[in-house]
């Protein structure tokens, strides 16, 4: 009987015997030129580290720039919004930049710690059963996502600084105003 299921049966992947082939001398020669750039091509510990630095420091400066960009796009809504400019629209729209900022950065650093996790995936979970279906992930399998690919220290930092040079000239043109 086992033997009629083995014949109804066919194999879809049928083994070759490649493997047992010979190497001929131009795969020798090909493979040895192919390792001899290899060596040459090793960089040294200081060269490592030198682009890595160079990397960091073109990440930190296109991050700088783009923030500058952001911080000025939100100053210059804040003045318009207002459809004033005096100090006091200057000031009150440097706290708004402040405020728009320092709040990004704060929301990017809890997602991270996975403080708003059970109130995140607790209100998605109910609307869902809401309109009569289940979650994809389950609430551990959510945390273990943050957990596994959170938002690089880099981003939120690079927020919250931008954050906190804006506040220093908004409360000395407060104090100004005062």
């Amino acid at each position: 009987m086992d033997q009629n299921k083995k014949d109804k049966f066919q194999f879809v992947k049928k083994e070759t015997d490649t493997f047992l082939l010979e190497e001929d001398e131009t795969t020798v020669q090909e493979a040895e030129k192919s390792e001899e750039p290899k060596k040459e091509s090793q960089i040294d510990p200081e060269e490592a580290k030198k682009k890595q630095r160079r990397k960091k420091i073109r990440r930190l400066i296109i991050g700088t720039v783009i923030m500058f960009i952001i911080s000025a796009i939100l100053f210059v809504f804040g003045l318009l919004w207002q459809d004033a400019y005096d100090m006091l629209a200057i000031c009150n729209s440097l706290w708004l930049v402040f405020a728009l900022e320092f709040t990004m950065g704060w929301s990017l650093f809890v997602y991270n710690k996975n403080i708003f996790s059970p109130l995140i995936h607790g209100t998605k979970t109910f609307a869902l059963m809401l309109i009569g279906r289940k979650p994809k992930k389950s609430y551990y399998e959510y945390m273990m996502y943050i957990n596994e690919n959170p938002v690089p220290t880099f981003y939120y930092l690079l927020i919250l600084t931008f954050a906190l040079v804006i506040l220093i000239p908004a409360v000395i043109l407060m104090l100004m105003l005062i």
